[in-house]
């Protein structure tokens, strides 16, 4: 609901804000709503630079990398995984580290790569 988004961040609750969208996205990728999930993840993007809030650009690299995964698009999603994981280390959120991990293990699995899925 965007007049519940804009009203979350008028009050700065970027944590609650940042976190409604992002379910969303996810429930909008399975959906197969991805005009919808581009939007949201779009707007995740906006609160991380406008925020300067790292928690966002974090869950921004989780949910591009599930909806390039959907769109069967392992070789972006891996590149997007690989820039959350960078991203991660930098602030020092070394829990998201590990969603990041299972999503590269899914993607090799995926295409058949057994040997990085191990890794």
């Amino acid at each position: 609901n965007i007049n519940l988004v804009d009203f979350g961040l008028r009050m700065g609750e970027l944590n609650f804000t940042t976190f409604y969208i992002y379910q969303h996205s996810l429930r909008s990728i399975e959906r197969g709503q991805y005009d919808d999930a581009v939007n949201q993840i779009e707007k995740l993007l906006g609160i991380a630079d406008t925020y300067d809030f790292s928690y966002a650009k974090v869950i921004y690299y989780a949910a591009t990398t599930k909806l390039l995964m959907k769109y069967r698009r392992f070789n972006e999603a891996l590149d997007y995984s690989n820039l959350g994981i960078k991203y991660s280390k930098k602030i020092d959120e070394k829990h998201f580290i590990i969603s990041y991990l299972s999503y590269q293990g899914r993607i090799q699995a995926l295409l058949n790569n057994l040997e990085a899925t191990k890794k």
